[in-house]
């Protein structure tokens, strides 16, 4: 050992095998815990030491001596080399400490500056306890052991006693990572500025600021949209005939002879006028008759192109040569005569001459398109509707489809009554008393927007109808106003239903549009989305191009609302139009079964598609009406109400006809002609309901009691008379003429 250890080494390994000797110290620490137990240790033997001098305060003195030296020289367990002793003080040279990492645990000394490791064969000297596992007595085979147990434990993370590793994908947050780079501190204080980047703004790519040179570089260019440009704008010439949307440039369209707008007028005076291809397209107009047009020659490029010549004082057109003119197959070589009031349009051919291609106009029509295109707006014209359908007349096919006429008066509480109620509209049912309706029935607080009327039905109580009972709500549209829709051809028209409908049952409710001559059907489903709300409908319904229907003065479709019919008379959807007698569709709402209501206006059914109600006026809507019933009643009565007794009819407001005519003949107009002679009821009193009470004077002049009577009747009049001969009468009462389909 005196050959290894530098001066004073030796002497301090002494000293301290001296002190472990006499004192009890079992060995050198190899962990922080065990140099606190050596250190106590050794200051135990320090105070024992000092007492045997015999002095206390000595024995102190030295007991204190003796531990600095020691702290000074032995540091303990450590994991890193220390920078200075335990007191905070210079290294002393020999200073030794345990490492306990290095070769898994080592005694190092410090020497010349530097930590210097003490050689095995030393650390084999040196006694140790057995501990934690470790089986050897001495520093050098502890060692050697725990090698061989790090070994083994480095094969696994679990040896390490490590069971909770994190896995390979995990990614801790910011907060968590200990010297994370400068960036993630915007991560967690939301502070641009830390990473140098306090000018920049997050700004959406719409809202994001261009410089002034940009948007005044931005502003040289032109919109795609509507561009007006300025300047002189320049393209390509289009090749002849090129009918694409490219640019056509002033080259192309006086090459094509569009250079002035169709309908301009130029105002020609007698004598020789030269024609030029800058005036193709226009109204050449002769302000005098026998007037000459030089026409330039038909050649290619002229092809196509046309003028048009008014004479509106009549006369001949003569056309100086090199122009030729021809009408159909007639050379009229120079000479055109124009008839008064005659427009004539000219078409080259593009090889032999100018084509008289329209002429013979009507002279009312010529003036009204020329007053119009000088500027005279009183003029009327025929236009196309863009709906395929009417721009004036009926183009609604429904009458009273916003419920305002009711001419049978049948009061807002509703009636039981099948048949019709308000005008047009027929509650059809097998059994009477199962539903009611009326004129804004219910009452509900809100209307559709824009009808202050509806037709309003509802149950009397749930009831589920038998499979062959029908309940429906429907209006028969006559043939007559039909045969437009071409059925039963391959141009048979789709049209649309349209409708504001309301119920107390939200769900999908149905219909069906009936077609009697060829007994089928298209049945058709409707939303209510929401219970109690005004909800408008819109249905497309194909026309049928297998089957005609009646298109004169019978059925020709019956639209229909399905209140709750039975089986028999419901059917799946199926965009088609099927074989049957149908009212609506399978599993679809059941107004009767669920002891609901169903309210309806703003009907309209037209071809093409949905546009606008149709609002014609109440005295269209009335005329339209009178052609299906009619009655004398006064305006809003009761129909169903009658007198009390001939007397009471007699002084009533009714129908008083007075006639020195002999048995009593009268004539009634009709107020429109009906659609077929009427079926009459005379409306009398209580016990005598389809008669009127009269009374007159008989052929001796006494006055006599007596019954009217319809004599004759068609669909423009019809006659009453009285039952008995008479002289003079008077008849009082009220009738009903009814041709409804």
């Amino acid at each position: 050992m005196t050959d290894v250890f530098k001066y004073g080494q030796q002497d301090l390994i002494y000293q301290l095998n001296q002190l472990a000797k006499a004192k009890d110290i079992v060995d050198i620490p190899q962990n922080s815990a065990a140099a606190a137990a050596s250190a106590a240790a050794s200051a135990a033997a320090a105070a024992a030491a000092a007492e045997s001098d015999g002095t206390a305060a000595i024995a102190a003195s030295k007991a204190a001596a003796a531990l600095k030296s020691l702290d000074a020289r032995y540091l303990g367990a450590k994991a890193l080399p220390p920078d200075v002793d335990n007191n905070g003080g210079a290294l002393l040279a020999g200073a030794t400490y345990w490492d306990t990492v290095l070769n898994g645990g080592c005694l190092r000394v410090f020497q010349a500056g530097a930590w210097v490791t003490i050689p095995t064969n030393v650390a084999s000297q040196v006694v140790s306890t057995p501990v934690g596992g470790i089986v050897a007595t001495n520093v050098q085979a502890a060692l050697a052991e725990l090698d061989t147990k790090k070994a083994v434990r480095a094969t696994t993370l679990a040896g390490y006693g490590i069971t909770d590793a994190l896995p390979s994908t995990y990614a801790p947050a910011w907060s968590t990572i200990t010297g994370r780079p400068q960036f993630a501190a915007v991560a967690m204080s939301g502070n641009k500025g830390d990473v140098g980047l306090g000018s920049v703004d997050n700004t959406s790519d719409v809202s994001k600021p261009v410089s002034i040179l940009q948007q005044a570089a931005l502003n040289l260019k032109a919109p795609l949209d509507s561009a007006d440009l300025t300047g002189t704008p320049l393209s390509t010439k289009p090749e002849k005939f090129n009918n694409s949307r490219r640019i056509a440039t002033v080259d192309f369209v006086n090459n094509a002879g569009l250079h002035y707008q169709v309908g301009q007028g130029i105002g020609l005076a007698a004598g020789a006028n030269a024609f030029t291809k800058e005036q193709l397209g226009h109204w050449l107009q002769f302000n005098s008759p026998n007037s000459t047009l030089a026409v330039g020659p038909s050649t290619y490029e002229y092809m196509g192109s046309s003028f048009t010549v008014r004479a509106p004082f009549g006369g001949t057109v003569n056309f100086a040569a090199p122009g030729v003119v021809l009408a159909n197959s007639a050379n009229l070589t120079t000479t055109y005569v124009m008839r008064p009031g005659e427009v004539t349009t000219f078409t080259s051919n593009g090889v032999s001459g100018w084509y008289v291609t329209a002429d013979s106009i009507a002279p009312s029509v010529l003036d009204a398109t020329y007053a119009a295109i000088n500027g005279d707006a009183a003029q009327d014209f025929k236009v196309a509707s863009i709906n395929g359908s009417f721009l004036g007349g009926m183009q609604n096919r429904i009458i009273n489809g916003d419920m305002r006429i009711n001419q049978r008066g049948v009061p807002n509480s509703g009636t039981y009554l099948i048949g019709y109620g308000l005008d047009r509209w027929n509650y059809d049912a097998s059994y009477n008393g199962k539903a009611a309706y009326g004129p804004n029935f219910y009452n509900v607080a809100t209307r559709a927007p824009g009808f202050p009327n509806y037709l309003g039905l509802g149950a009397q109580g749930a009831y589920n109808a038998a499979a062959g009972e029908a309940y429906l709500l429907q209006q028969v549209i006559e043939g007559n106003h039909l045969a437009d829709l071409q059925y039963g051809t391959a141009s048979a028209k789709t049209c649309t239903l349209s409708a504001w409908v309301y119920s107390n049952i939200a769900g999908s409710h149905s219909g069906a549009l009936y077609n009697i001559l060829a007994n089928k059907s298209y049945v058709f489903s409707f939303p209510i989305p929401v219970a109690n709300t005004w909800t408008k409908i819109v249905v497309s319904i194909p026309g049928d191009t297998a089957s005609v229907m009646n298109t004169n003065n019978m059925q020709g479709l019956h639209l229909r609302f399905n209140l709750g019919s039975g089986a028999n008379f419901l059917r799946t959807v199926t965009g088609t139009w099927i074989a049957g007698n149908i009212t609506g569709v399978t599993g679809a709402v059941n107004m009767l079964g669920n002891n609901g209501n169903f309210l309806i206006t703003g009907v309209q059914f037209e071809a093409g598609q949905a546009t606008p109600f149709s609002r014609r006026s109440m005295a269209e809507e009335m005329q339209l009406c009178l052609r299906y019933y009619c009655n004398s009643f006064a305006e809003g009565a009761d129909v169903t109400v009658l007198a009390v007794d001939a007397l009471a009819l007699l002084g009533s407001a009714g129908e008083s006809v007075d006639s020195l005519e002999n048995n009593g003949r009268h004539t009634i107009k009709f107020p429109v002609p009906m659609r077929s002679p009427p079926t009459i009821n005379m409306r009398g009193y209580v016990a005598a309901p389809y008669t009127w009470a009269c009374q007159g004077t008989d052929a001796q002049g006494g006055i006599t009691g007596f019954q009217g009577a319809i004599a004759e009747a068609n669909n423009k009049r019809m006659k009453l008379r009285s039952t008995t001969a008479a002289r003079q009468f008077n008849i009082q009462g009220n009738w009903e003429a009814i041709a409804e389909i």
